[in-house]
């Protein structure tokens, strides 16, 4: 909810010795505040910490911390737009998750992975990341998984030209923010689904869609 709290609460707990902190609380203290800067677009930072993190838990043997942290610095790289790098370190957090069998854990990495193919324009290797991170969200019940990856297929539909597909996917992505009450997800969906109803000279379809995201844009305040 606060960045700054997280923030200020992980520095005084890593900088207070009077804490006697494990090693283990350490490293996920770095890890949190490494995130929280991360989210606040302080990269530089963000991998300054992630890397004291990454060190204590291999240290320790740490499976899942070390996935964890790997995961974090491959979307610091993504944030920079050094889409190679950061899919070195999604690869190999994806090999301990894999290991671990943490499934939800296992599908956002192929998400992030397929984000990456995109961004690339390598659309049949997105989506067949896309399918496999569906497959799992559907097998662990991830209703908010299942949504971001029918959204994310729709827009592979929509760049490959598979028009009727892409509002399809969008519609099921609309559905489970809609049963979630995800306002953002809502919203986006209208947006894309109103960009589609444009490419297809559709315009009142496409203005009603817009108007609607424009709306629950402005609810949250987006």
């Amino acid at each position: 909810v606060s960045t700054d709290s997280a923030i200020g609460l992980m520095q005084e707990l890593v900088k207070n010795r009077e804490n006697q902190l494990t090693p283990t609380q350490k490293a996920d203290a770095f890890s949190v505040l490494s995130n929280a800067l991360r989210m606040q677009g302080r990269l530089a930072e963000a991998l300054n910490e992630a890397r004291k993190a990454q060190e204590l838990y291999e240290l320790l043997k740490d499976s899942a911390g070390i996935s964890a942290v790997l995961s974090n610095i491959g979307t610091i790289y993504y944030d920079r737009s050094n889409f190679q790098q950061a899919l070195d370190y999604y690869l190999r957090a994806l090999k301990f998750k894999e290991a671990l069998g943490q499934l939800n854990g296992i599908a956002s990495l192929r998400c992030n992975i397929g984000n990456i193919y995109i961004n690339q324009k390598q659309y049949e290797q997105a989506r067949i990341h896309y399918e496999q991170a569906q497959e799992m969200f559907i097998k662990v019940g991830n209703r908010m998984g299942i949504g971001y990856t029918y959204n994310n297929l729709g827009v592979i539909f929509d760049e490959t030209g598979e028009l009727e597909k892409a509002i399809n996917a969008y519609m099921e992505a609309f559905a489970i923010d809609k049963e979630l009450g995800d306002k953002f997800g809502m919203s986006s969906s209208y947006l894309n689904l109103g960009e589609i109803y444009i490419k297809t000279n559709q315009l009142a379809l496409a203005k009603e869609h817009l108007n609607k995201s424009l709306q629950l844009a402005r609810e949250i305040a987006n």
